[in-house]
């Protein structure tokens, strides 16, 4: 009983003292800023029209 309350306190100090930081919460239902999967650089999903076509058309919302 003494043994494990020791090796219990002794978990908690090194854990407690182990220099862990805080992470930053984001909420899951929030889209994050920045590029995605399907969007480039710009955040915007553009759809091309040929192979080496100049020309895209962007996503309707």
């Amino acid at each position: 009983m003494l043994r494990g309350v020791l090796m219990a306190s002794g978990l908690v100090l090194l854990v407690g003292c182990s220099g862990a930081q805080p992470v930053a919460y984001t909420d899951p239902t929030e889209t994050p800023a920045g590029p995605g999967l399907f969007s480039g650089s710009s955040g915007e999903v553009t759809v091309t029209i040929g192979p080496n076509s100049e020309q895209t058309a962007p996503a309707s919302e």
